[in-house]
Protein backbone atom coordinates (compact mmCIF):
# COMPACT_ATOMS: atom_id res chain seq x y z
CA UNK A 1 0.00 0.00 0.00
CA UNK A 2 1.36 3.42 -0.88
CA UNK A 3 1.91 6.15 1.71
CA UNK A 4 -0.84 8.21 0.08
CA UNK A 5 -3.39 5.45 0.62
CA UNK A 6 -2.30 4.97 4.21
CA UNK A 7 -2.64 8.72 4.81
CA UNK A 8 -6.18 8.73 3.43
CA UNK A 9 -7.12 5.79 5.63
CA UNK A 10 -5.91 7.69 8.71
CA UNK A 11 -7.86 10.78 7.63
CA UNK A 12 -10.98 8.66 7.20
CA UNK A 13 -10.48 7.09 10.63
CA UNK A 14 -10.07 10.54 12.18
CA UNK A 15 -13.25 11.80 10.51
CA UNK A 16 -15.09 8.73 11.79
CA UNK A 17 -14.23 9.53 15.42
CA UNK A 18 -17.30 11.77 15.25
CA UNK A 19 -20.44 9.70 14.70
CA UNK A 20 -23.44 11.93 14.05
CA UNK A 21 -25.84 9.10 13.32
CA UNK A 22 -28.99 8.72 15.38
CA UNK A 23 -31.36 5.84 14.72
CA UNK A 24 -33.48 3.14 16.28
CA UNK A 25 -32.82 -0.56 15.77
CA UNK A 26 -35.26 -3.14 17.12
CA UNK A 27 -36.70 -0.56 19.47
CA UNK A 28 -33.32 0.47 20.89
CA UNK A 29 -32.32 4.10 20.38
CA UNK A 30 -28.75 4.75 19.22
CA UNK A 31 -27.27 8.22 19.35
CA UNK A 32 -24.09 9.69 17.98
CA UNK A 33 -20.77 9.48 19.75
CA UNK A 34 -17.61 11.54 19.81
CA UNK A 35 -14.41 9.68 20.66
CA UNK A 36 -12.24 12.80 20.96
CA UNK A 37 -13.71 14.79 23.81
CA UNK A 38 -10.54 15.48 25.81
CA UNK A 39 -6.85 16.20 25.37
CA UNK A 40 -6.12 12.72 26.76
CA UNK A 41 -8.43 11.05 24.21
CA UNK A 42 -6.84 13.01 21.35
CA UNK A 43 -3.35 12.14 22.59
CA UNK A 44 -4.23 8.43 22.82
CA UNK A 45 -5.74 8.45 19.31
CA UNK A 46 -2.73 10.23 17.80
CA UNK A 47 -0.30 7.88 19.57
CA UNK A 48 -2.26 4.83 18.40
CA UNK A 49 -1.93 6.06 14.83
CA UNK A 50 1.79 6.93 15.20
CA UNK A 51 1.13 10.63 14.64
CA UNK A 52 2.79 11.82 17.86
CA UNK A 53 5.48 10.32 20.01
CA UNK A 54 4.53 8.32 23.09
CA UNK A 55 4.18 10.61 26.06
CA UNK A 56 4.20 13.81 23.99
CA UNK A 57 2.11 16.30 25.92
CA UNK A 58 -0.76 18.00 24.16
CA UNK A 59 -2.60 21.10 25.34
CA UNK A 60 -6.19 22.27 25.15
CA UNK A 61 -5.16 24.42 22.19
CA UNK A 62 -4.09 21.25 20.34
CA UNK A 63 -7.53 19.75 20.93
CA UNK A 64 -9.20 22.94 19.71
CA UNK A 65 -7.00 23.00 16.60
CA UNK A 66 -7.70 19.35 15.82
CA UNK A 67 -11.44 19.50 16.31
CA UNK A 68 -13.10 22.46 14.68
CA UNK A 69 -15.94 19.97 14.17
CA UNK A 70 -18.50 22.09 12.43
CA UNK A 71 -16.45 23.24 9.46
CA UNK A 72 -14.18 20.22 8.98
CA UNK A 73 -15.46 16.95 10.35
CA UNK A 74 -19.18 17.55 9.84
CA UNK A 75 -18.96 19.27 6.47
CA UNK A 76 -17.90 16.13 4.62
CA UNK A 77 -21.24 14.56 5.32
CA UNK A 78 -23.21 17.73 4.65
CA UNK A 79 -21.90 17.95 1.08
CA UNK A 80 -23.36 14.54 0.29
CA UNK A 81 -26.84 15.28 1.63
CA UNK A 82 -29.74 15.89 -0.68
CA UNK A 83 -33.31 16.72 0.03
CA UNK A 84 -35.86 13.96 -0.51
CA UNK A 85 -36.87 13.86 -4.17
CA UNK A 86 -33.85 15.83 -5.35
CA UNK A 87 -32.29 13.89 -8.20
CA UNK A 88 -29.85 16.55 -9.37
CA UNK A 89 -26.13 16.21 -8.90
CA UNK A 90 -24.05 13.20 -8.02
CA UNK A 91 -25.38 10.59 -5.65
CA UNK A 92 -23.52 10.36 -2.35
CA UNK A 93 -21.47 7.27 -1.73
CA UNK A 94 -23.21 5.10 0.91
Amino acid sequence: MSDGVVDLVVVEQFLNTLDERAFSWHGERHTGNDELTSVQALSAWLEAHDLVGAGQELRASDLAAALPRTPRRSTGRAHGRRQRGDRSGPRPFP
